[in-house]
């Protein structure tokens, strides 16, 4: 299944969730994902240190971790700066 498609019913599910007035969307408070964060970076940082073999797994798992933040920073950002621009078309709701 690609990408667009998971968007594609997302967004469609999304729609339906919002037409249900015994539904309210939230976000999830920052201070509750960066404590969410923290925990979950100490609990890899640890298993990763258990043997060799985890050693090299964390390691490389780091590795792409920062590589792919440093993308996603540039592209997906981005994408979402260049999707909030006004438009003279479309409803921004």
């Amino acid at each position: 299944m690609s990408l667009a498609e998971f968007n594609a019913n997302n967004a469609k599910s999304l729609e339906q969730l919002r037409e249900d007035k015994a539904i309210e969307i939230r976000k999830f408070d920052d201070s509750l994902l960066e404590a969410l964060g923290k925990t979950s970076g100490e609990v890899l940082a640890e298993t990763g240190q258990k043997d060799p073999l985890t050693r090299r797994i964390y390691a490389s798992y780091i590795g792409f971790w920062r590589r792919a933040n440093h993308w996603a920073d540039l592209s997906e950002r981005g994408y979402l700066n260049a999707r909030a621009l006004k438009f003279p078309y479309g409803d921004k709701a």
